[in-house]
């Protein structure tokens, strides 16, 4: 398959859930343990979220909301998967209400992974911008399942097995869900390719 643009991302975490209802000391061991997970698992919360289809202006909604149903969640937990795969598993649920309701983000909202590294020069700078753009327009495209395989699999690297666990599908399934993934962008790929080549904008 062509390759597809991939940035490891990783936004820095804002306050503990902030105006929503942070647990209050009296919560002891289960308020400490969110906060080490919020900040453990900020970045991959909220990369996911955006990946999964939730609007720019929505994503820091989201990722609230997931850290939250995980606070209320955390005595379930028992441990039979990664607390990575876990969240990945609340974040799902979480974005389908999201996208349900989903806006358009507002003119003047930047995406952070669109933001050049510092020391990018202006040609590189405009690089990974495009390439933050183009990547979550081929994800858009996606089918819902085919796009949270591929998102696990090639863009988070969870191995096979776990990814598979975390979809709740057998392994032979979650192959499949990544092949035509990715051959699902890689025509993508080829119509915006064609699309440039004949002077057409790619990201319309």
């Amino acid at each position: 398959m062509t390759s597809v643009p991939s940035q490891h991302f990783s936004p820095q975490a804002p306050a503990l859930l902030p105006n929503a209802g942070t647990p209050q000391p009296a919560q002891g061991a289960r308020a400490e343990q969110l906060a080490e997970l919020y900040a453990e698992h900020f970045a991959f919360v909220w990369r996911s979220a955006k990946r999964l289809g939730v609007p720019l202006s929505a994503v820091d909604d989201a990722v609230q909301d997931v850290f939250l149903v995980a606070f209320h969640k955390l005595p379930e937990f028992e441990g039979r998967s990664s607390l990575r795969s876990w969240l990945f598993g609340i974040t799902r649920k979480v974005v389908r209400g999201h996208r349900a309701n989903r806006v358009s983000a507002p003119r003047d909202a930047t995406d952070p992974e669109a933001l050049p590294s510092q020391d990018a020069g202006p040609l590189r700078a405009a690089e990974q911008a495009q390439s933050a753009r183009l990547l979550q327009q081929l994800l858009d495209e996606l089918e819902e399942d085919r796009r949270a395989a591929f998102i696990l699999v090639d863009l988070e690297e969870l191995s096979v097995p776990e990814a598979a666990e975390v979809l709740g599908v057998n392994l032979n399934t979650l192959y499949s869900r990544v092949r035509a993934a990715r051959q699902d962008l890689g025509k993508s790929l080829s119509r915006l390719r064609a699309r440039s080549e004949r002077g057409e904008p790619w990201n319309r």
